[in-house]
């Protein structure tokens, strides 16, 4: 075999390496959230979250940058119903870890898991969640962390309040939810006595445009200065 003829075979197979390989297909969808950039005040820092999608419109990635890196990235799979299978965490700002989700014959989601942790979900006879309960699957007891919703009526899938309860009587934490009149959740404030999970007294402010369309969260602490700390803004396809 002569030389020409044995760098056109390699050629070839580097070829076929490349167009057998599967490259990932993104669309921009119109009205999906294109990216979004969080300023940490407290913390001083920035960073920007890149939304991709498949094309179904469905989330399947969500890539972290900072100014100079990427820190990490979301995967998402679904099954045939559209609905998210699996949550794929990677990279140093994000715990490695993948969670698995289940559904029930309505589509609800019933169970997620990753690790040893199981969470499930109980639902009212008006389809609304109404517990969030932590088990353990190697003895199966539940857990003593339980978390409940309350509605604003009995009509409205609007949560008002959500509690988390430890040993069923003493609670970690807790959750106003405030509407304006097109539905749209604008305020959250929150008390805690798990400073792990949140400052006590952090509220969160969400702000929209004339599509309805969340562009903006605030999020401070009204009783520990500084009271601003945390801004994200959304923007779209």
């Amino acid at each position: 075999m002569n030389q020409r003829i044995f760098h056109l075979l390699i050629f070839l197979i580097l070829l076929a390496a490349c167009w057998s390989k599967e490259e990932e297909i993104f669309i921009e969808p119109s009205g999906k959230i294109n990216y979004s950039i969080e300023i940490d005040q407290k913390e001083y820092y920035w960073l920007w979250n890149y939304y991709k999608y498949n094309a179904d419109t469905l989330l399947v990635k969500i890539i972290i940058k900072d100014e100079v890196k990427e820190l990490g990235e979301r995967i998402y799979e679904y099954n045939d119903k559209k609905q998210v299978t699996t949550e794929i965490k990677s990279g140093p700002y994000l715990s490695n870890k993948v969670t698995y989700f289940k559904y029930d014959e309505k589509g609800r989601l019933i169970e997620s898991t990753h690790s040893l942790i199981v969470y499930k979900y109980v639902y009212d006879l008006y389809d609304r969640l109404v517990e969030i309960q932590l088990w353990n699957p190697e003895d199966e007891e539940i857990y003593s962390q339980v978390t409940r919703y309350v509605y604003d009526s009995l009509y409205t899938n609007r949560i008002k309040f959500e509690n988390e309860y430890l040993d069923e009587q003493n609670l970690t934490y807790s959750i106003e939810y405030k509407y304006d009149s097109f539905g749209n959740l604008f305020e959250k404030y929150m008390e805690s006595d798990t400073p792990v999970i949140f400052e006590s007294g952090t509220l969160e402010e969400i702000f929209y445009n004339n599509k309805n369309q969340m562009v903006k969260k605030h999020i401070y602490n009204r009783k520990i200065p500084p009271y601003f700390e945390t801004e994200i803004s959304y923007f779209y396809y």
